[in-house]
């Protein structure tokens, strides 16, 4: 494809000023070519967002819909709004933990997105680091970690690390258990012995 050089346009009128050109010529390709497209919060794209929890979030049994089918509509709804896939992903494993009763569906679903494991992993390890600082973890979230890795998503040995307590603390931990054990043991002996003597005292 050929096109007039800058001061051939200008020497038609065709443009303004040479240099306001080459400026906003720069502005458009850097935006088109070097800004990144990313969509860091559900509002930034609320209705290709609201479209997918929809179609994730869906009675499956009443509306008999495949995981080919979910797939097709969750590819469309990614290029006609442009969503973030990894995003996307995060969405389909939050509708997962929420509908374990459609493990089928969804873990097919996940076969056909082809995440690889470790991305699956990392977005299952930030979600357990979340519960991290409350006193208990979902249950949903374990039974969820259980089917990914029952199914081959994704690798035990994987997800450890984003674990708490650590593997390398375990022996520490079971140290001072054991080291607690025995003082709540040798505690409630002395008051055991101490209750004998005084129920004998009073019988004398």
């Amino acid at each position: 494809m050929e096109r007039l050089e800058i001061e051939t346009l200008e020497y038609l009128d065709l443009i303004v000023s040479r240099e306001q050109f080459s400026q906003k010529y720069v502005r458009i390709k850097t935006r088109l070519y070097y800004k990144q497209q990313k969509f860091n919060l559900l509002r930034e794209e609320s209705e290709g967002f609201a479209k997918t929890l929809t179609e994730l979030n869906q009675n499956f049994s009443i509306t008999k819909l495949t995981s080919e089918q979910l797939y097709d509509r969750l590819m469309a709804l990614i290029g006609y709004f442009d969503l973030d896939p990894n995003r996307m992903l995060d969405l389909v494993i939050e509708s997962f933990e929420y509908h374990l009763e459609y493990s089928k569906i969804y873990v097919d679903l996940l076969n056909l997105l082809h995440f690889d494991k470790v991305t699956l992993c990392q977005l299952i390890g930030f979600k357990f680091q979340q519960y991290q600082l409350q006193d208990e973890t979902a249950d949903s979230l374990y039974l969820l970690a259980a089917q990914l890795i029952s199914n081959n998503l994704m690798e035990l040995e994987d997800l450890l690390p984003h674990l708490y307590p650590l593997i390398a603390d375990f022996g520490e931990n079971y140290t001072k258990e054991v080291e607690n054990a025995r003082t709540s043991k040798k505690s409630l002996t002395t008051s055991t012995d101490s209750s004998a003597k005084s129920k004998d005292s009073n019988i004398i």
